[in-house]
């Protein structure tokens, strides 16, 4: 399963390093990387741009770790059982998702330099609930998100606070034996490190926004500066 587990990976990188903000903002004649924060995540896209490319951005950041889990899903993980069963589903899906994950933050044709994950992590909640039916991480997810950013009105807050909230999800649904897909106790002490390995690298890649944080020069929601 190994060699399995590491091609799942590998088709994760590959279809993470697509980057969907600079492409949408390329056909409108745009460098996305000296516009703004130079960012090509869906925040500064969004600024560029406008909400609604924004939002498109978001949906390919998305589509670019479901369409891969999909692929990993039916070529190792189904093996021939009905869906959404199989064996080692979950594990799949994260090993896959976690190499999207990589493939968006570090993508190696520009100098490992690239996003802060957070579009691609939300891909990898929506995964689980396509193809596996487990809701749990999408609706708690969603709640936890809006209602953090509705509180603090920073968009930043929202998806380290969403991302931690994960994290915790995973290990007391896990241990609670509570996760559709995820019964072999093996399985779940690779998947709990590979979540705290995402959070751990969302929190580094975030850590301009946590130093703005600290000393109260955050942008809010509606202020239109500098992107985070």
């Amino acid at each position: 399963m190994i060699w399995k587990l590491i091609v799942s990976f590998i088709i994760g990188y590959v279809f993470g390093m697509f980057k969907t903000g600079p492409v949408l903002a390329k056909v409108r004649g745009i460098d996305l990387s000296q516009t703004g924060s130079g960012n090509t995540g869906m925040t500064n896209t969004m600024r560029a741009l406008g909400k609604k490319v924004g939002i498109w951005a978001f949906v390919g950041d998305t589509l670019k770790i479901i369409i891969p889990a999909f692929v990993t899903y039916f070529l190792f993980a189904k093996c021939g059982h009905p869906y959404p069963t199989g064996e080692h589903v979950c594990l799949f899906i994260m090993v896959t998702s976690f190499g999207g994950i990589l493939g968006d933050m570090f993508p190696f044709y520009n100098g490992f330099k690239g996003g802060k994950g957070v579009s691609s992590f939300s891909g990898m909640v929506l995964t689980l609930l396509f193809l596996t039916c487990d809701w749990k991480f999408t609706v708690v997810g969603l709640i936890v998100f809006f209602t953090t950013m509705f509180v603090t009105r920073y968009v930043s807050v929202g998806s380290l606070v969403l991302i931690v909230s994960i994290f915790i999800e995973f290990v007391v649904w896990g241990q609670m034996d509570m996760i559709y897909s995820l019964k072999n106790p093996e399985d779940r002490i690779y998947i709990y490190i590979i979540v705290f390995i995402i959070m751990v690298l969302v929190f580094i890649r975030h850590r301009e926004n946590l130093k703005r944080l600290a000393n109260g020069t955050e942008n809010k929601i509606g202020q239109k500066k500098e992107d985070k």
